[in-house]
């Protein structure tokens, strides 16, 4: 049990938006009878908007790469917080996100919110630089 503890508190500790799916993977983990792995699982990317209280869930097949045509099609989403949380999971899943580079360029320039703006740069970013291993 500590050590299902020690992986949510690490998932939760990544960014804001992975407390939920580190909540879930938790719980998943804690049903099965082998030991836990999270190493290249991404069960699915749960975009929330707090002002709102909207919320989102991208299901993935278990590859990060699986949920990006799910989240480039919410950075039309009519919410702010969608569209931010949107850009933040493909900022996070990097450069296998590169189709989204169009959608998130055009959001970087003409979206009003300037959060969102912010974070369809840093998911520019973040795609174009290769991951280190």
């Amino acid at each position: 049990m500590r050590f299902r503890l020690r992986t949510l508190l690490i998932l939760a500790s990544i960014a804001p938006p992975l407390l939920a799916i580190a909540i879930s993977t938790v719980v998943v983990f804690m049903r099965s009878k082998s030991p836990p792995t999270t190493k290249g699982y991404w069960p699915g990317m749960m975009l929330t908007d707090f002002e709102s209280g909207g919320m989102i869930h991208i299901f993935s097949d278990g590859r990060r790469e699986s949920g990006v045509p799910g989240l480039i099609g919410c950075l039309d989403h009519e919410s702010p917080g969608i569209r931010r949380s949107a850009a933040d999971w493909l900022a996070a899943i990097g450069s296998p996100a590169k189709d989204a580079l169009p959608a998130l360029k055009k959001l970087q320039v003409t979206d009003e919110d300037e959060r969102v703006r912010d974070a369809a740069a840093k998911a520019i970013d973040r795609i174009n630089t290769p991951a280190v291993r």
